[in-house]
């Protein structure tokens, strides 16, 4: 009788000394998970609406082609887009009355940009 009383007295407590243990060790990595994951999502965030004001504030083709951000503008464009951003043609569109070759190939960074977007769930 006495066995029982206290195997009802110490299982309970062991098993709750047991997941008191793991949650305390489990808890801090599932936080840093969450954590780590929430930055890589602002760091998208951030590149891409960096990439948008680089864009929308350059003068010329050059201030693109030399900024910071073209590192990360080049490596996600296509061989085509990459053509037409360094050559006069765009493959994507005619030359409209009034649009640039600069506007043109503005454009075509941002639907870039806009695709990256989607890829990466933003």
């Amino acid at each position: 009788m006495e066995e029982v009383e206290f195997a009802k007295i110490v299982v309970p407590a062991v098993v709750g000394l047991i997941s008191g243990a793991v949650g305390s060790l489990v808890a801090p990595w599932v936080n840093w998970r969450i954590e780590k994951k929430r930055k890589q999502i602002e760091y998208k965030h951030s590149l891409i609406k960096i990439a948008r004001e680089k864009i929308d504030n350059a003068e010329t083709i050059e201030d693109i082609l030399s900024s910071s951000i073209w590192g990360f503008i080049d490596s996600n464009l296509t061989n085509q887009e990459t053509s037409s951003i360094s050559s006069g043609t765009n493959y994507f569109q005619t030359v409209n009355d009034g649009m640039t070759q600069l506007h043109m190939k503005k454009q075509v960074i941002s639907k870039m940009l806009n695709r990256v977007e989607k890829q990466w769930g933003l």
